[in-house]
């Protein structure tokens, strides 16, 4: 089952199906999606709240009300809640459509993800100078609508995105919003209720201004959903302590060196060998800045020993995956800032 402009389309479980590729539409998505056929779904009854709890240094687990609890180990403390209002339909079986040019057990080609975000993007990233290049490709076309906006457009955003550096749950809620608005689901306010009750009426006039629920226009900032959701994806892949950092470089609109810094370090993990160490000059940055700098550098993980006009770090290529999430939220917050 598939939908397409409001109309769906299905066939049985085990029947293989075509896709005409001579259809408008086809031709539009095809390269772009791959498309399956829904054989099975449940709906959910009531309402169903999933938690996800971990703790520093010691366990974790994620629960679903009622129901289980999976528990783990995990090195970082967050706290995500997501609500799936009763009626929801949920897909459980799925088929992937062949088109005629495409022989079964292949998939289409993809020139990006829909849902690209930065944390499934980096895992298939190596160590080397075509890495680096990636990360910046990537991150540059995911955020190329911001780019384009008016400087009015962009500050009033930059004010709007302080809201993802107040709670880590921010992030991570109007990622998912966003994930089910792009396959073209109403998104109903009660998806909120898991966020701080502070913090929940900015994010639904946030929400609201990009065009998500029903009772809103979409229109053209409907453009802003990838770049955003990309942001939402990088800010959730980052220690929830980064974000009190990331609001204190906004704040002293210091975005421009760190970010300058940061494309550095990232170059020297992503092509470095172990037990390489690279040193980081401190010298255009007053004494708060260098502090910030080091203190994100040290929570991605990185061994530093800082001196008074540098810092000298030893390669760890577990660091490239939180470094690189965080290149790519200073990028969107020095666009924004202009």
């Amino acid at each position: 089952m598939f939908n397409i402009r409001g109309k769906w389309y299905g066939a049985p479980a085990g029947c293989y199906l075509a896709i005409e590729i001579s259809h408008s539409i086809i031709q539009q998505l095809s390269p772009k999606l791959d498309f399956y056929i829904v054989t099975e779904v449940f709906e959910i009854m009531e309402s169903l709240l999933v938690e996800e709890i971990m703790q520093g240094g010691g366990k974790g687990e994620v629960t679903v009300r009622d129901i289980f609890t999976i528990q783990g180990l995990n090195k970082r403390i967050k706290q995500k809640s997501l609500l799936i209002p009763q009626g929801t339909i949920m897909a459980y079986r799925v088929e992937k459509l062949q088109s005629h040019e495409e022989e079964p057990g292949c998939s289409l080609q993809s020139k990006q993800d829909p849902f690209l975000t930065y944390d499934a993007f980096q895992d298939e990233l190596g160590s080397s100078l075509t890495a680096i290049q990636k990360v910046k490709d990537v991150v540059k076309e995911a955020y190329e609508p911001l780019m384009r906006l008016s400087q009015p457009l962009k500050r009033h955003l930059l004010k709007s995105f302080r809201i993802f550096l107040e709670d880590s749950d921010v992030a991570s809620t109007v990622q998912s919003v966003l994930e089910l608005s792009m396959v073209g689901d109403d998104v109903d306010r009660s998806v909120l209720e898991p966020l701080n009750e502070e913090l929940r009426p900015k994010v639904e006039k946030f929400l609201s201004h990009l065009g998500i629920f029903k009772d809103t226009e979409k229109g053209e900032i409907q453009d802003l959903w990838r770049p955003i959701h990309f942001f939402c994806s990088s800010i959730d892949d980052l220690d929830y302590e980064m974000l009190p950092l990331l609001e204190a470089i906004v704040e002293k609109n210091n975005m421009a060196k760190q970010l300058e810094m940061m494309d550095s370090v990232l170059k020297w993990i992503l092509s470095g060998d172990e037990g390489s160490v690279f040193t980081i000059s401190f010298q255009s940055m007053t004494d708060e800045e260098a502090g910030l700098a080091a203190e994100m550098l040290q929570m991605c993980e990185l061994d530093l020993e800082v001196g008074k006009v540098s810092a000298t770090c030893l390669w760890n290529n577990k660091a490239h995956s939180e470094l690189g999430a965080l290149y790519s939220s200073l990028y969107a917050l020095q666009i924004l800032r202009g």
